[in-house]
Formats: structure tokens, sequence, C-alpha cells
């Protein structure tokens, strides 16, 4: 069995996690069963469309995803978390990693992006800085 064929099978069963493999200019060249698990398109919808179309509007319109990709290009490596989109409208709070790659001679040649659901811990720390913030019986924070 070819490398290639075995690591296009270990990425595509990872379902936790979107992996995206983008162009130097942001457009998606291949998408992860994770990916369509997660936001809700399948791969052949979303190669060739710029990764900015699972952002929500006005922070794509801003130039952040832009931004991000330069910040790659600087220090080989961008982490944020932020809302995404999925194909059907709904908003996610999402762990995004994108990260440069590079052929044999160190030329960038594109980007990894990897993409995790990070909603329910979201909400599980909102609700604990919120149960913090209840005063006691003596008036006093938690």
């Amino acid at each position: 069995m070819e490398q290639e064929q075995l690591y296009h099978w270990l990425v595509d069963t990872i379902i936790d996690y979107a992996i995206l493999r983008l162009d130097l200019q942001g457009h998606i060249l291949s998408w992860n069963t994770g990916a369509q698990l997660l936001l809700g398109y399948e791969e052949k919808e979303v190669v060739g469309q710029h990764f900015s179309l699972l952002y929500p509007k006005g922070v794509a319109e801003s130039g952040f995803p832009a931004y991000e990709l330069a910040k790659v290009q600087e220090a080989g490596r961008f982490e944020h978390e932020g809302y995404r989109i999925r194909k059907d409208g709904s908003r996610f709070w999402a762990n995004v990693i994108i990260t440069s790659i590079k052929d044999p001679t160190g030329q960038p040649i594109g980007y990894a992006n990897i993409t995790r659901d990070l909603t329910e811990r979201r909400k599980h720390q909102q609700q604990l800085q919120e149960s913090d913030q209840i005063p006691d019986a003596s008036g006093r924070s938690g």
C-alpha cells in the first residue's frame, strides 16, 4: 500500500477534528470526514472555495482569514478560538490551528487547518464563571 493512501486513510478516520488542506491563497484543497461531520459540507461542495466561507459574515468581511494566513506565513503557525459557521448557518465555538506546509526545500506550499468544536466546553466554562459571580449569603461573590 502506498504511503500517500495510508496517510489519506489516517486523516479520513479522524472524526473529532475537521482537517482541511489549503493552498497558499486559502482555497480548500481537501476535507476529511471530521470536517464533513462538523461543518456539514461534503468535500465536493467546498473544494476550491475559500476557507473564509466557514467564518461568520462580519469576521470574513473584516479580513480576519487573510490576517490568519499572514500570521502563519510569519510564524509558521497560528491558533485562535472564535465562532465558525456550519453549512446550515448555525454557529459553533471553535479552536482553529493553521500550520504552514512546506516542500523539502522549505518553500511554503499550503496550509493545514485543524478545527475542533469547543462549544460544550465553552458553555461549561461560562456556567462556572456565572456561578462564581452569584453572591453568597454574606453578599460576596463565590
